[in-house]
């Protein structure tokens, strides 16, 4: 078999891969931002936005037009769910092949108007393609069940370490 023709292979095996809605595959260790250095929801968002760019997960030339996006998404309705936890994202958005995200921490919370008032420690940012709608549900629900878990979520705040982040994130995989 020539090289052009495993490679295709390769290619159509990753797209009809199915999805294992895995908050692990979504959020690589890579994917994980210990200090965010921004100040405000904007700022945030534009620093995530520029680090899934940064780790080859999106198109620089998209970083302005997502960061916009997301934006937008969020005069619409905020994705502050509580206990410091925020869900900015994207859904159909053709700039990415499959669904990418990217976890930001802040020691010191953003307002982003979550729904019980407190500042969000805690942003997983999420592009989802159009044909992924299903399984971005699936992540948003995983999303969700850690923010209703109080006290994993101010441990999480307290966690220096994307790899032990990760590991948490997996071994919520594996309970859900």
């Amino acid at each position: 078999m020539s090289k052009v023709k495993k490679k295709e292979k390769k290619q159509q095996e990753k797209q009809t891969k199915k999805f294992e809605g895995r908050l692990a595959d979504v959020i690589a260790e890579d994917s994980i931002i210990l200090n965010l250095t921004a100040n405000d929801k904007e700022g945030v968002i534009r620093e995530l936005v520029e680090h899934l760019a940064k780790t080859g997960r999106l198109k620089k030339k998209d970083v302005e037009e997502v960061v916009e996006r997301v934006l937008e998404r969020e005069k619409g309705g905020s994705t502050g769910i509580g206990n410091g936890v925020a869900i900015p994202h994207i859904k159909q958005y053709e700039g990415v092949k499959e669904m990418v995200g990217v976890l930001g921490c802040k020691s010191v919370g953003i307002d982003f108007k979550a729904i019980d008032g407190a500042p969000c420690h805690l942003i997983f940012l999420l592009l989802t393609p159009e044909e992924q709608t299903e399984e971005h549900l699936k992540i948003l629900r995983k999303i969700a069940l850690l923010a209703r878990d109080a006290e994993l979520c101010a441990y999480l705040r307290t966690v220096n370490d994307g790899k032990k982040i990760r590991d948490i994130l997996i071994s919520i995989d594996s309970s859900s």
